[in-house]
């Protein structure tokens, strides 16, 4: 077929061209990004065995691993002692369920000795915020049960900001969770409202009712009511890591989070989930020298991962997917939420980071954001846009990143300047594959130099990338879509039925007349079709899959 370009074939051409040189800004303080390495190496002063199963286990005992302790409580108040005398501490956790909260603060001193946390078995040693309840009484209805609910929770009131800005329906604001067996049950307002898996709480009636599916016997079954809020909250340590562990159940409303790090400083987090919280899955507020590595975050009823005024920050193989199942129980999707959601990161690496089926946005750059390479990424199947770059400076380098089946935008561009996306593939995401929005120009302060900054989008370059959708590819509300400075070249342009697949402004064009007007893509190619072959990555299945 005429136009049809097989896509070995292409990359093959792309490289016999020469078009596929590697295009980054040198960033030499990535050299030394993230937290210093030297910190896991050190040998500690104390160690502190902590293990709930065995029978001797006790909050008396030495915490040796002959006569561990039995709560991580007693092990972190140990630590704060060995802390305050100079000895760093190593707490090893052995597996199991620890249903119970752990809050960290000091005052800030020169001599500040490591604090571990790490769990024996990685994956096995869950921090729960829910307890069990037992003795259920039933009624009339031969599967549905009730229970006493001794909380006034009533719904959250909206974070200062918010009010007048977005629109919070009371489920969102609401932070009850039941879980039966290990599976989360729906939340409904009205017990005539409920079905098979579904449960109400009235705090005027002071119960909780639960309906159980015809197969679940109550007598067999394990029911978990999340009642901590904050598991694990860190604030004003140096040295600190965190290794292994599981965080589910928090019970925390809107814009809390089941890990809390705030005012830090060398801080490495590690192989931990954040798992089947009410809101959000972990937090960095105002951290310096960040490390994190193959953390997964998913199915918390907010955003899995925030970060707010971090330097220097390396993330490494972490995930964020299917997040903010109660956002979307009221369609909150756009306002402060994402898989990823990040503001004020300067200098930081984000390496092999995965965001799928977010019920929002997969990955979002939120204001004030400098110095950011991001490098073999994907961001698929999520309900709203892939990558959302906002009132972002840059410079920020994207780098072999696959953004693909997004329900919306590939990526949505809001006044980000100094953006370098090479060697990626954008493609079959719903809407427009990139999007530029925005007013002309957005005041920006850098919070390191309290320096203003008018954004608009302008010094991008565009290079080696394959851009794939059914319809528009390029959408702006600009005539110049990415502005002054556009370097854009050696890419791959395909839409199977639109024979005009870029909008600037009102203007749609051809590939031909974008080439023209923009002066750009002269040694790009355009095709009406891509067919890949086997196993290619046009080919991968991402779907968006709705709520669990």
């Amino acid at each position: 077929m005429k136009n049809r370009i097989r896509l070995n074939y292409t990359f093959r051409l792309f490289y016999a061209m020469g078009f596929f040189c590697t295009f980054l800004i040198p960033l030499q303080i990535f050299a030394a990004i993230g937290a210093p390495n030297a910190l896991q190496a050190l040998q500690s002063d104390r160690v502190i065995h902590v293990n709930n199963f065995p029978p001797h286990a006790s909050d008396s005992n030495p915490g040796t691993k002959a006569l561990p302790l039995k709560t991580i409580g007693m092990a972190t108040t140990l630590a704060l002692e060995n802390h305050k005398r100079g000895f760093s501490t190593k707490i090893l956790i052995y597996p199991g369920v620890y249903r119970e909260k752990i809050h960290m603060e000091f005052s800030s001193k020169k001599l500040d000795p490591t604090i571990t946390f790490e769990a024996i078995e990685h994956g096995k040693t869950i921090i729960s915020g829910s307890e069990i309840w037992e003795n259920w009484e039933g009624t009339k209805h031969k599967n549905i049960y009730t229970h006493k609910w001794p909380f006034k929770w009533g719904v959250r009131p909206y974070p200062p900001g918010w009010e007048g800005k977005t629109i919070l329906q009371p489920i969102v604001r609401r932070q009850e969770m039941v879980f039966v067996n290990g599976i989360k049950f729906n939340q409904v307002d009205l017990h005539s409202e409920m079905k098979p898996g579904d449960f109400s709480v009235s705090e005027e009636n002071s119960e909780v009712t639960i309906f159980l599916p015809d197969n679940v016997d109550i007598k067999q079954s394990e029911v978990e009511v999340a009642v901590q809020k904050g598991l694990f909250t860190l604030k004003g340590k140096s040295n600190f890591v965190l290794k292994g562990l599981r965080f589910q159940h928090d019970a925390s409303g809107l814009v809390g989070h089941a890990l809390g790090i705030t005012n830090a400083k060398n801080v490495y987090l590690e192989d931990c989930v954040f798992a089947w919280n009410n809101w959000g899955g972990y937090q960095f507020y105002n951290v310096q020298n960040v490390t994190t590595r193959r953390n997964v975050s998913t199915h918390n009823g907010g955003p899995g991962h925030t970060a707010w005024r971090i330097k220097n920050y390396l993330s490494e193989d972490d995930e964020t997917s299917f997040n903010n199942w109660r956002g979307a129980k009221g369609n909150f999707v756009y306002w402060a939420v994402a898989g990823t959601k990040i503001m004020g990161i300067h200098d930081a690496i984000f390496r092999r980071h995965r965001a799928q089926g977010n019920h929002t946005a997969g990955f979002w750059l939120d204001y004030d954001n400098k110095n950011i390479e991001i490098e073999d990424g994907v961001s698929c199947g999520n309900l709203k846009h892939g990558l959302f770059l906002e009132a972002t400076q840059g410079p920020l380098t994207i780098t072999s990143m696959k953004i693909y089946q997004n329900q919306e935008w590939g990526i949505r561009i809001v006044n980000s300047s100094q953006i370098n996306v090479t060697e990626s593939q954008v493609y079959h995401n719903r809407g427009p594959q990139i999007r530029v929005q925005g007013q002309k120009t957005r005041g920006v302060n850098d919070w390191e130099t309290g320096e203003r900054l008018n954004l608009g989008a302008e010094k991008w370059t565009l290079e080696n990338n394959i851009i794939v959708g059914d319809g528009l590819l390029v959408q702006s509300s600009f005539k110049n879509p990415l502005g002054p400075g556009l370097k854009s070249n050696g890419n791959l342009w395909s839409s199977a039925s639109n024979t005009k697949p870029f909008q600037a402004a009102a203007d749609r064009l051809t590939f031909s007349e974008w080439q023209t007007s923009m002066n750009q893509d002269q040694t790009s190619t355009f095709a009406f079709t891509v067919q890949p072959e086997s196993g290619q990555a046009l080919l991968d299945n991402c779907t968006y899959r709705g709520l669990d």
